[in-house]
């Protein structure tokens, strides 16, 4: 399969890629104790991270894009980067250490699904357009608020909060890695299974009851579970923006609208971007570390653009 040859090449080359490139001057000459340290302790972890938040953000944004209808759906669209933003500048405007920042960004994500949830009338059944202007409003909320937060803060703290809010990979390590992989992998199954439902719903209501397809359960599982797997993403390394709305829209141009192939293939391509705009922002302006979502949008926008303009035609 083609996406197993693109993930497999932007691994091998995320992990050579840096400030320092180990292996520049062949593998077995530079693998001295200092270059397995850099390799083993600090690269192969961030690509680690880097694939399982991009598979976590691919699957849930061509989750939503198909459930919802929506072209433009992407799994920020029900307020959980906003709900997490704002949760993390608070935690870090308090001064708490890094994990209980980590944990704050968690339970805003999950404050944000909820008031979605509440305000969007869940008890009255799924309704699309309803939901995502609630999380609009709801992400539009939570950003303003957090300019202020930011406009409050001391220049010592402002540099950490922009950066958390434009996404880090570094600093996910241990448990905390194996969690978000096993999130991933749990994510992928999920997609995998329910790929079926996924595609019935794509066409329509009445196909996908025709099919034998309860609609409205498989959407309101499908954002869900979208919605749990984006905060998990968050939460581990900041808002990274765009990847969930651009790697489904690639994978469709490149494997067809089929869930089975398409929904693994974005999987593929959401982790590929995380990782080469990750290899980017540890290269570029080496040694200044940049943040990850600056790379990401310049992948994303143009898809944006792209998709705008093929649609008002």
């Amino acid at each position: 399969m083609v996406w197993r040859i693109i993930l497999a090449l932007v691994i091998v080359l995320a992990a050579f890629a840096g400030s320092t490139w180990v292996g520049s001057t062949g593998l077995l000459h530079t693998l001295g104790p200092d270059a397995w340290t850099l390799w083993w302790e600090i690269r192969v972890p961030r690509v680690a991270t880097g694939a399982a938040v991009g598979t976590l953000l691919a699957l849930s944004g061509a989750g939503m894009q198909s459930v919802l209808r929506n072209p433009l759906a992407d799994p920020y669209l029900l307020g959980t980067a906003g709900g997490a933003g704002l949760a993390a500048v608070l935690a870090m405007a308090f001064k708490i250490p890094a994990p209980g920042v980590e944990l704050a960004a968690f339970g805003g994500a999950l404050v944000a699904i909820l008031l979605v949830a509440a305000f969007a009338g869940a008890r009255r059944g799924f309704d699309e357009q309803r939901v995502v202007l609630v999380g609009v409003a709801a992400g539009a909320l939570f950003g303003a608020a957090t300019n202020v937060v930011l406009a409050m803060a001391d220049d010592s703290e402002l540099r950490g909060m922009i950066f958390w809010l434009l996404g880090d990979l570094g600093g996910v390590e241990g448990w905390r890695l194996v969690g978000l992989l096993v999130a991933a992998l749990l994510a992928l199954l999920w997609a995998c299974l329910d790929a079926r439902a996924i595609d019935a719903i794509a066409w329509g209501d009445a196909i996908a009851r025709d099919l034998g397809v309860d609609a409205s359960a498989a959407r309101m599982r499908t954002v869900a579970l979208a919605a749990f797997a984006t905060a998990i993403a968050v939460a581990n390394v900041g808002a990274i923006g765009f990847v969930g709305f651009a790697a489904p829209h690639i994978a469709r141009r490149l494997f067809g609208a089929d869930a089975r192939i398409a929904l693994p293939g974005a999987a593929a391509l959401g982790a590929s971007v995380v990782m080469l705009a990750d290899a980017c922002a540890r290269t570029l302006a080496a040694p200044q570390l940049l943040p990850v979502g600056v790379f990401t949008a310049l992948i994303g926008v143009p898809v944006l653009l792209h998709q705008l303009i093929r649609g008002s035609r």
